[in-house]
C-alpha cells in the first residue's frame, strides 16, 4: 500500500504519522468516505448476518508456521520484528498476544527479537 491515496485524509500514505486504518489505539475514530460505502444488497429469502465472534483466528497461523522450516521462522520473526519495533509499547505487547495464540514459539521468538 506504500505510496496509495490515503482515502481517510487524501495525503500519501506516510505524509503524516496518523493511522489510517481501524480499530487502531489512537484518538478519534474513522469515519470512511460515502463513496467507498459497498452498496445495498438485495436479498430474497432468509439471511444470516455473519458474526465476527466465536471465530478461531489463530489455528491456521499457528499451522503454517510450525510448518516452515528454520530458516523461514527466523525470516518471518526477522520481518515482523523489524516492523514492530516502530510501533509503541502498548501495540507491541497487544501484537505479542496475537502471536502467542497462535504458536507459543513464534510468540517468543518475537517477543525475544524485540527485547521483551
Amino acid at each position: 500500500m506504500a505510496g496509495t491515496q490515503c482515502p481517510y485524509h487524501g495525503s500519501q500514505t506516510g505524509g503524516d504519522a496518523s493511522a489510517n486504518y481501524g480499530p487502531n489505539s489512537t484518538a478519534g475514530a474513522l469515519v470512511e468516505p460515502a463513496n467507498f460505502a459497498e452498496p445495498p444488497l438485495r436479498l430474497d429469502g432468509e439471511a444470516a448476518r455473519y458474526s465476527r465472534y466465536n471465530q478461531d483466528d489463530y489455528t491456521q497461523a499457528g499451522n503454517l508456521y510450525r510448518i516452515f522450516s528454520e530458516d523461514e521462522k527466523a525470516r518471518l520473526v526477522e520481518t515482523i520484528s523489524g516492523s514492530l519495533r516502530q510501533a509503541s509499547l502498548d501495540v507491541q505487547q497487544r501484537m505479542l498476544a496475537h502471536f502467542q495464540k497462535a504458536d507459543a514459539d513464534y510468540g517468543q521468538r518475537i517477543q525475544t527479537a524485540l527485547g521483551l
